[in-house]
């Protein structure tokens, strides 16, 4: 477990051999506050966190634990778009209030 950090970004770096590949099962990014909230996945495998800074700033991330390629829907205004995002793959989206 890492010491709590108040950031803007979050990076993620692999520092030992694991062959060709290696992964990511679950991470949780919390608000100072330590909350988050997780709206429905779409596709199986899909984990979902929402979270919102201090200053306003929205964050999404989604990440594809599944097998295979899994779609998911975000609202934006008066439309939603759909992604798709493959497999051990993840999304940030952020939202700023203008």
């Amino acid at each position: 477990m890492l010491p709590t950090t108040t950031a803007r970004y979050i990076r993620v770096v692999n520092k030992a051999s694991s062959g060709s590949w290696w992964s990511i099962h679950d991470v949780s990014v919390l608000t100072p506050d330590g909350k988050t909230t997780s709206p429905p996945a779409t596709s199986a495998g899909l984990q979902r966190k929402n979270a919102t800074l201090p200053d306003g700033t929205k964050l999404q991330v989604t990440y594809n634990s599944g097998s295979g390629a899994a779609t998911f829907d975000v609202p934006w205004g008066g439309t939603t778009y759909s992604y798709r995002l493959p497999a051990g793959a993840a999304a940030t989206l952020t939202t700023r209030a203008a």
